[in-house]
């Protein structure tokens, strides 16, 4: 079981949009998203041959669920029909893996530091970190 799998409950984002533990059956919609991420959005700043090789990076559905069951933090931002939009990770040591969000999708997550309330305090700004926020930032302060 992953880090991320021991918490539950979904948290509400803004806008209808919603940060939840990474799922097993995400892995295939994940990488899409990736591949989407690094192609369309990638283009905007990166060269042609950069955007090739940062796709040719994308893992395997397979690949990808073995990375998050390995005791990360993953976290997955889905919007109202449940459809991923954003996700990340982060390590114990604080490494994070992936940071990636579809096209168009810029909105801010305050509840993502309570996602994982077990972490330390540092892991928890981590987590904040990969979704733009500060740790004082709460569901209650926005």
């Amino acid at each position: 079981m992953s880090a991320a799998t021991r918490y539950d409950p979904i948290v509400a984002g803004d806008g209808g949009l919603r940060l939840r533990p990474y799922r097993p059956g995400d892995a295939e919609a994940l990488v899409a998203l990736y591949v989407r991420s690094v192609t369309e959005i990638g283009r905007n700043d990166c060269t042609p041959a950069q955007v090739s090789a940062w796709a040719a990076l994308a893992p395997t559905p397979v690949a990808l669920d073995d990375r998050y069951g390995d005791g990360r933090i993953a976290l997955v931002a889905v919007d109202a029909t449940n459809a991923a939009v954003a996700f990340g990770d982060v390590e114990p040591d604080g490494h994070i893996t992936y940071l990636y969000r579809v096209p168009g999708c810029r909105r801010r997550f305050p509840c993502a530091g309570h996602v994982v309330p077990e972490a330390p305090s540092p892991m928890r700004g981590e987590i904040g970190a990969m979704w733009g926020l500060n740790n004082s930032e709460t569901p209650e302060s926005k």
